[in-house]
C-alpha cells in the first residue's frame, strides 16, 4: 500500500495574544509583547474574553468537571470542526507537557486536608482526558491519545498523527497541544531549574536569541492542526518531513553544540528526501534561556551555515510548553505563504537591524523543539502552491 500524503488543512491558536493566526500575525508584525508580570513572575496569561469564555464552559454538563487545560482545548477544536471538515472517522493525538495541573493540585490539597475526593478526580486528572474530551465533544470515533515531550510536545504530536494515518488507523488526525499551568507551585520549579526570566526584564522580557536574554516566560495556550491525507479544498501545507531524537545530557538542557537538534533536522531532510538547500525558513525553539538558545543556534549554523533566515515567536507571547510548537507550525506556515517575515524588536544572533525581511524563495519551512530530558523534533512542511493536490 503507498503512504498516503499528508495535508495541513485547518490550523488554530489561542494565546495571551488572542484567538487565530491572525491576530498573532498582526501582534508579530507590530512588536507586540503580550508578557505581563502578575506577582513575582513575569507571565503569560489568556485575554479576559477568552478566560470568560472557559469560565463559562465550565457550566457545560460534559464539561464541568474537566481541568482548565482540558476545556481550553475542546473550545479550541470545538471551533475548528465548526468551520472545517473533520470525519467521524478521524483520530486524535492532543499532547500537553504539565497536564491537568489545577485539577491535580487541588486533588492533591484536599487529599491532604482529608477531604473526600470527588468520584471524577482519577478520570479528570489523567493525562488522556485531554484527547479523550475532545474526542467525544466533536464526535470522532478514531484513535484518541495524549502525548507528552515536555516543549516538544506540539510536534511529536503531529509526528505521531502522521504516524498513525501512515499506519492506517485513521485518514485524517488533530494534532496538538495545550498548556494552563501558571500556578505558584509550576513557575516556583522553573525558577528553581533557573531557566525563568528575570522578574525586572526589559519591554521584552522573553528575547530569543537575543544578546539580553535572561529566560523563559511560561504562557498559556493552545494550537491544533488537521492533518488530512485527502483534502476536499486547498490546504495550508504538506507535511514532508519529520525526526525526533534524544541525547544524554542535563535534564534541563541540551549539549553545548545542539547534536541532538541537528540529528532531529537530518532525520526530517532525509524523511522528506531533501537538502539543507531546499530549506527556506526556520521557525525556532527560541525558549529564551542562555544555554538552550545557543545550543540551538549552533545546530542551525552547522547545518544551514547561516543561509537560512531564523525566526522565533517566544518574545510574543512566551512559552505554552506542550503547545509552543504547534503554534510555531501555524504561524510558520503563513509566513511561508505570505513570504514575509516578522522581525525580532530586539537584537541578536546576527540581525543587522530591525528592518523588513522577506523570504527569497518560498518552498520549504522547517519547525524545530527542545524539550526537558534531551529531547528534540523538527518537521518540515512544503508550500501548498507547489504541492499538486
Amino acid at each position: 500500500m503507498a503512504t498516503p500524503r499528508l495535508y495541513i488543512t485547518a490550523a488554530d491558536l489561542i494565546s495571551p495574544a488572542g484567538w487565530g493566526p491572525h491576530v498573532h500575525l498582526d501582534g508579530l508584525f507590530s512588536d507586540r509583547c503580550f508578557l505581563r508580570r502578575e506577582g513575582a513572575y513575569i507571565q503569560g496569561r489568556l485575554p479576559a474574553k477568552i478566560r470568560e469564555a472557559l469560565d463559562q464552559s465550565a457550566e457545560e454538563k460534559s464539561l464541568k468537571h474537566q481541568d482548565p487545560l482540558t476545556r481550553l482545548a475542546v473550545l479550541l477544536v470545538r471551533g475548528m470542526a465548526e468551520k472545517n471538515r473533520i470525519a467521524s472517522e478521524f483520530g486524535v493525538v492532543f499532547g500537553s507537557s504539565r497536564g491537568p495541573t489545577h485539577r491535580l493540585e487541588s486533588s492533591i490539597h484536599d487529599h491532604l486536608q482529608h477531604k473526600k475526593l470527588h468520584p471524577l478526580t482519577s478520570p479528570t486528572s489523567t493525562a488522556s482526558s485531554l484527547p479523550a474530551a475532545v474526542a467525544r465533544d466533536i464526535g470522532l470515533e478514531g484513535p484518541s491519545l495524549f502525548v507528552s515531550a515536555a516543549c516538544s510536545t506540539g510536534l511529536h504530536a503531529v509526528i505521531q498523527a502522521a504516524a498513525s494515518v501512515h499506519m492506517g488507523l485513521a485518514k485524517g488526525m488533530i494534532a496538538g497541544g495545550a498548556e494552563f499551568s501558571n500556578t505558584e507551585y509550576t513557575l516556583d520549579m522553573l525558577q528553581a531549574a533557573k531557566v525563568y526570566a528575570a522578574s525586572d526584564a526589559s519591554e521584552y522580557p522573553c528575547q530569543p536569541g537575543g544578546d539580553e536574554r535572561t529566560g523563559m516566560v511560561l504562557s498559556e495556550g493552545a494550537a491544533a492542526v488537521i492533518l488530512d491525507s485527502d483534502p476536499w479544498f486547498p490546504p495550508l501545507g504538506e507535511l514532508v518531513g519529520w525526526g525526533a531524537a534524544t541525547e544524554k545530557s542535563t535534564l534541563t538542557g541540551i549539549s553545548a553544540d545542539g547534536a541532538v537538534l541537528g540529528k532531529a533536522i537530518q532525520k526530517a531532510l532525509d524523511t522528506a528526501d531533501l537538502k539543507a538547500d531546499d530549506i527556506d525558513l526556520i521557525v525556532g525553539h527560541g525558549a529564551g534561556t542562555k544555554k538552550g538558545d545557543a545550543a540551538e543556534l549552533a545546530a542551525y549554523d552547522d547545518i544551514f551555515a547561516g543561509r537560512v533566515p531564523i525566526v522565533f515567536h517566544k518574545w510574543m507571547f512566551g512559552h505554552m510548553l506542550g503547545a509552543s510548537a504547534c503554534a510555531s507550525l501555524i504561524l510558520g506556515m503563513h509566513h511561508l505563504i505570505q513570504g514575509q517575515l516578522p522581525p525580532h524588536p530586539y537584537l541578536g544572533f546576527g540581525e543587522a537591524g530591525r528592518g523588513e525581511r522577506r523570504l527569497h524563495q518560498q518552498r520549504h519551512l522547517l519547525v524545530t523543539a527542545l524539550g526537558f530530558g534531551g529531547n528534540a523534533a523538527a518537521v518540515i512542511v512544503k508550500n501548498p502552491a507547489l504541492s499538486q493536490v
